[in-house]
């Protein structure tokens, strides 16, 4: 049996407006995050949805997310702890421009063994785990909203790498039961 999972990225915190990184972190939603979010509420009514079950980080940027998206339609909202973001341990609070200098010749990133936080794998092991069980759960489409690195990490172990999602972003997958993705579209969030 196919089923539709919705993915989304959380919308802009107020980490993300000051340009810093922010994984165990509880910023909130800023002013345009609160306008996005009610902005992907919006467009997935052109997605005919019915008997939707939402999960979310429990972080305040994931729940905030989620509820407005969830109150728009009637819909209401769980939380798993397996959804929170990615832990990038010391990289936490730094400004982006300060990463740069940290990344070792020869990468594009910072792996476990660098930043002291989760390695990639051991993120997209509880991020399918919440998925699965959410699957199980309930017979119809999952909207799960989490963060970039989660969401990343997620899609790369179902076997599509993607580059990190923007705020608001969506990709709807059309799995089977074996956790096997047949579709995968990316839905962006419109300026």
């Amino acid at each position: 049996m196919r089923r539709r999972v919705f993915l989304i990225r959380h919308c802009q915190s107020e980490a993300n407006r000051d340009l810093k990184i922010e994984t165990r972190g509880d910023s909130g939603l800023t002013d345009l995050g609160v306008e996005q979010a009610r902005r992907r509420a919006h467009l997935l009514s052109d997605h005919d949805l019915a008997d939707v079950t939402v999960i979310a980080s429990p972080q305040s940027r994931a729940a905030r997310t989620a509820r407005e998206i969830a109150e728009h339609h009637g819909w209401s909202v769980s939380h798993d702890p397996r959804l929170v973001e990615g832990d990038l341990g010391k990289l936490e609070g730094l400004a982006y421009h300060e990463l740069i200098p940290l990344v070792p010749k020869g990468k594009t990133w910072l792996d476990a063994e660098d930043h002291g936080g989760e390695a990639e794998d051991i993120v997209a092991d509880r991020m399918l785990e919440a998925l699965a069980e959410a699957l199980d759960a309930a017979p119809g489409p999952v909207i799960i909203v989490s963060h970039g690195y989660a969401i990343s990490s997620l899609l790369k172990r179902l076997g599509h790498s993607v580059r990190q999602p923007a705020n608001g972003d969506m990709y709807e997958l059309d799995l089977d039961e074996t956790a096997t993705v047949h579709g995968l579209e990316h839905h962006p969030l419109p300026s």
